[in-house]
């Protein structure tokens, strides 16, 4: 039909074939995902893109249309198949879907991807639509909906007729939930007694009127309610309208002295607004989705703290971000797991021969032990628990509270690179050694933090602060002193290091990289009577990296001993460089010997 489509919407069309009217939505969908670059991206790149671009085709639309669950779950397919599988051809099979679509779409903090329920953007754009048509932000279309499907009451109280357009249809659908968690903020008092949501018992206001009305003329707004010139409730005349239960709902209400208009307050927001933003935190919280104790969709509290902390940490990359998410959560096509859903695929390990787990292949495979085994520092990943699904609590042991952000990203990394071992092996019968599994770790965390610290001095240079504890993590991160913290009932899985690597001599520590403290201490000479004599301490950080010099000089008033006073400036140079937020550091003393 000409002319039937103005800004993207049809004028025109049957109610029943409202999802028929909107199919063009689906295409842009499929033509998005027809895009060459979409065949070559990752998971970190898949989530990405939907978070950035497929969620964002259908926004203009849902911002006026409430579209139904059947239309919303042909959206939510597309995307959940690009998510698992990538791009697919139109017809073919089905792919392997880990975990539910309910897990996925909640908030990180909740150990998910967070990505958006599309249902819940639709309802929440909606009721910010209709939170501006109830403060009246635009008069001339709040006039003319008025004038056509409330010319005698407010937005509050106004019916669903059934002569309406699919505009006012989809905001009469979520107005209840605007309502019951909306309220009148009362300054100058100019709202309506009968129309508006200004106590609790507003959409009752009529039956709590006092029978006979012995006032002369029933007041309109709420300052009619007040003594003349104040704005205090006038206690006799709300005696004579209403009954007992009205009047002690009205004199509850705080008013807050203003000459401003009364505003309508989004109570779920603490800024009062109903943003669409504030609008789908109140409707994501409302539905709450807790993961079973037990099961493939259970995750432990240790575990889900792990994977907050890996959404939280800047440095991880992206791709080891969804990796961690998806090893966590057991999402991972694992020859057992995968293989339950087919016969076509081989449920053994590819290196071994054993059924091939996520714990088998993490840990307990004898080329995981080998690489765990000659890993910095090394630890015997053979005495780790033996897990029938997934690797949480393997996972719990090696990254503790106490464990540093650059020792959990070097854990993830190293696991990140078995994976992809794993994959070259079954699929393109390409294998690695173990040190190429080091080394591939080691250069990629290299590269990763060398961009962080390239971004971080560009925006020193521009005058950004970043002096923030975050910042300074990312900063040092890699050029921390490697060191796994177990849990303490698992500490004898690591490996002691030899007493020989606890100092070394060098005779040019100007050539040692990295940050270098020097400390010497003097003592005073022995006059044959003091035993406790004044040392002087003096202590020297060098930062040639940042061009930074630090001189300090102490002393100790009573010192028994030459090894006294060179162990307390070695503490102080410790706990002043530990307060410099400098972790990686080589102290340099000419009293060890």
């Amino acid at each position: 039909m000409p002319n039937s489509i103005y800004l993207g919407h049809l004028l025109i069309f049957n109610h029943n074939d409202r999802t028929k009217a909107y199919d063009f939505i689906i295409n842009k969908f499929r033509a998005k995902l027809t895009n060459l670059k979409a065949h070559k991206l990752n998971h970190a790149g898949i989530l990405a893109y939907i978070n950035s671009v497929l969620a964002s085709i259908p926004i203009y639309y849902m911002s006026t249309i409430l579209f139904s669950k059947e239309f919303i779950s042909k959206i939510t397919s597309i995307i959940r198949k690009f998510w698992w599988t990538g791009v697919q051809e139109e017809n073919a099979t089905s792919s392997f879907h880990f975990r539910s679509w309910n897990d996925i779409c909640r908030p990180k903090k909740e150990g998910s991807l967070g990505v958006r329920d599309l249902l819940t953007v639709n309802r929440s754009l909606l009721l910010n639509a209709a939170s501006k048509i109830a403060i009246g932000k635009n008069a001339f279309l709040t006039d003319i909906l008025k004038s056509k499907y409330h010319p005698n009451s407010s937005f509050w109280l106004a019916g669903n007729c059934s002569t309406k357009s699919a505009f006012w249809s989809s905001i009469m659908s979520v107005k209840d939930i605007l309502i019951n968690n909306c309220t009148i903020q009362i300054q100058k008092g100019n709202s309506s007694i009968w129309f508006t949501p200004w106590c609790i018992i507003w959409k009752q206001i009529h039956s709590h009127l006092k029978w006979p009305i012995t006032v002369q003329s029933l007041p309109n707004n709420i300052s009619d309610l007040w003594n003349p010139g104040t704005i205090n409730w006038n206690s006799d005349l709300i005696s004579q309208i209403f009954d007992r239960q009205a009047i002690q709902a009205i004199q509850e209400i705080i008013i807050v002295p203003s000459s401003n208009n009364d505003t309508v307050k989004w109570e779920p927001s603490s800024k009062g607004d109903c943003s669409t933003k504030d609008a789908f935190s109140f409707l994501n919280n409302q539905m709450q989705v807790h993961p079973p104790p037990q099961g493939s969709r259970s995750i432990s509290r240790g575990a889900m703290h792990i994977l907050q902390r890996v959404w939280e940490n800047k440095l991880i990359p992206p791709n080891i971000k969804t990796f961690a998410w998806r090893l966590i959560r057991k999402a991972l096509a694992t020859g057992e797991r995968a293989g339950s859903w087919t016969n076509k695929i081989d449920k053994n390990c590819a290196y071994c021969g054993m059924n091939e787990n996520d714990s088998h292949l993490f840990f307990h495979c004898n080329f995981a032990r080998v690489v765990w085994f000659s890993a910095k520092p090394p630890f015997r990943s053979s005495l780790l628990p033996f897990e029938r699904d997934g690797v949480q609590e393997a996972l719990e042991i090696l990254i503790t509270h106490a464990t540093s952000e650059d020792i959990m990203l070097k854990i993830l990394t190293t696991l990140w690179f078995i994976w992809k071992d794993r994959n070259d092996i079954r699929f393109r019968q390409r294998k690695w050694s173990v040190l190429q599994v080091h080394y591939a770790a080691q250069a990629y965390i290299n590269k990763v933090v060398s961009a962080s610290n390239e971004e971080h001095r560009q925006k020193e240079a521009k005058g950004i602060d970043i002096d923030t504890p975050q910042v300074r993590n990312l900063y040092h991160a890699g050029n921390t002193q490697e060191e796994i913290i177990l849990a303490p009932h698992m500490s004898h899985l690591a490996i002691s290091p030899d007493r020989s690597c606890l100092y070394t001599t060098h005779r040019l520590p100007t050539l040692l990289p990295g940050v270098k403290c020097y400390t010497d201490a003097t003592l005073a000479p022995d006059n044959g009577t003091e035993q406790q004599r004044k040392a002087e301490l003096g202590i020297f950080i060098l930062n040639p990296k940042r061009k930074e010099k630090f001189f300090i000089k102490a002393h100790l008033l009573r010192c028994g001993s030459v090894l006294m006073a060179e162990a307390a400036v070695l503490a102080l140079a410790a706990d002043i460089t530990s307060r410099l937020w400098i972790n990686k550091i080589t102290f340099l003393t000419d009293f060890f010997r």
